[in-house]
């Protein structure tokens, strides 16, 4: 065979090769080619799948709120009810209702301080240094009764449903008692009142710092008034014979030395006891001694296997509590005081408030 003609032939056997060989390379990739465009489908109409359901979800609950305003609307007589809107803010030591004490002053190292809203002057604070103490009418924010449409119906003046419980049962007391002998917070109004000493009042920034608070973070404020003793201090005043009843005395007792360390170093993170440190101690110490809980939730603290925890500030405790008397007389009875012990064993930095 001529040489040219054999080059020829190795240049066809060649090409040939090498076409077959691109073609088996293309079948080899079919099969993955499809499987991705297979994958990318799947993952294309789960994508609308969810969008879908979103736009369903938010449409449903623009609908329910649209319901539940109207329905809010129908069931309150607005032409007999009065409007008034908050004029400032509590940020507090207290992020939760667990744990709050029923009365500021019973434990007077607990802090907060009332920031008034920018449309409120300055003005408004002068001469409120030259008092020692100030009621503060607020809001209950964190109710959870109120979320309830129905229960607004026997607001209306020519209702004659009951909506609200009219008996509770006070933390202090075994039986039943009507809600407007009590400051039970869930109310036909959510309105409190309570009463708070004034560390200092800066005129400048509309801020009153108080101390011997009962008051939630992001309390909504009405209105404070200053404390007149000539007024207020009413020496021939009396009350029901349970409000008064004794309550156990509590030792507090710390599992180590290095807990209060701890709680000292937290608190030069803390908002209110920066620089502070023993009076965050004194703050944890008198809410635990105070303490107010349900029948039930008071029955599950007292139990010596349960963990209790208490956040106060940045500084979140956990204790246990030890009965050295009869579990019975701690409920609320009026059966005499018993002594109890709560020990701290753990101390660390609060999760953020949700």
């Amino acid at each position: 065979m001529p040489f040219g003609l054999r080059l020829e032939t190795l240049a066809v056997a060649f090409q040939t090769t090498t076409l077959l060989w691109l073609w088996w390379r293309q079948q080899q990739q079919r099969p993955e080619d499809s499987q991705q465009k297979e994958t990318i489908q799947t993952l294309k109409r789960d994508v609308a799948k969810k969008e879908r359901a979103r736009v369903d979800e938010r449409r449903g609950r623009v609908a329910a709120e649209k319901e539940l305003r109207c329905v809010m609307e129908e069931k309150l007589d607005t032409s007999k009810g009065c409007f008034v809107q908050p004029v400032g803010t509590v940020q507090s030591c207290f992020k939760v209702c667990l744990g709050t004490p029923r009365q500021g002053s019973l434990a007077p190292s607990t802090r907060a301080k009332i920031t008034f809203y920018r449309g409120v002057s300055p003005d408004t604070l002068v001469g409120l240094k030259d008092f020692s103490h100030v009621w503060i009418l607020f809001v209950f924010h964190q109710n959870t009764n109120g979320r309830n449409s129905r229960a607004h119906e026997g607001l209306r003046s020519d209702s004659h449903r009951h909506t609200f419980r009219a008996k509770i049962s006070p933390p202090m007391l075994k039986e039943r008692v009507g809600i407007f002998c009590t400051r039970s917070p869930h109310r036909p109004n959510p309105i409190g009142i309570t009463l708070a000493h004034i560390e200092h009042v800066d005129v400048r920034e509309r801020t009153v710092y108080l101390t011997g608070v009962d008051l939630l973070d992001e309390t909504p404020v009405l209105d404070i008034k200053p404390y007149i003793s000539a007024f207020d201090s009413l020496p021939d005043a009396r009350a029901a014979a349970w409000v008064s009843t004794p309550q156990p005395s509590i030792e507090i007792e710390w599992n180590s030395v290095s807990l209060q360390s701890t709680i000292h170093k937290l608190s030069e993170k803390s908002v209110h006891y920066r620089g502070a440190p023993e009076n965050l101690v004194a703050a944890i110490e008198e809410v635990l001694q105070v303490d107010v809980r349900s029948k039930y939730q008071t029955r599950r603290w007292t139990s010596p296997d349960y963990i209790n925890s208490q956040v106060i500030d940045n500084v979140r405790v956990q204790y246990r509590f030890a009965l050295l008397g009869q579990p019975a007389s701690f409920d609320g009875g009026n059966s005499g005081a018993v002594a109890a012990r709560i020990l701290i064993f753990a101390a660390e930095e609060a999760p953020p408030a949700k």
